[in-house]
């Protein structure tokens, strides 16, 4: 289960990264040199595709901040803020018996 979960996430997370400006503008240039489209639709395209990639990251970041979060909570481990919250406790219990 959570081997198929991390795959799917690993190759979710590919595909988001993958396309970066640099790239984009490359895919869009060779379209260009091709005369498939115009210098301007290069441009609005190569945007267009900076956009998603960037909506597609944070997709993928929420996606995953989820799945951990459901996978820790199942572990029933404890997370950052609840040690923390008990290491306040304890110090307020050592201040009233003088430690």
């Amino acid at each position: 289960m959570l081997s198929d979960l991390l795959k799917r996430t690993v190759w979710m997370g590919l595909g988001a990264v993958s396309l970066t400006e640099k790239k984009a503008r490359e895919f869009v240039k060779t379209l260009v040199e091709k005369k498939e489209i115009g210098a301007k639709e290069g441009e609005k395209l190569v945007e267009d595709l900076v956009k998603r990639g960037e909506e597609t990251k944070k997709e993928v970041e929420s996606f995953i901040e989820q799945k951990l979060a459901t996978f820790i909570k199942k572990l029933d481990v404890a997370t950052k803020a609840d040690i923390e919250r008990l290491n306040k406790k304890i110090d307020a219990l050592s201040k009233k018996i003088g430690t």
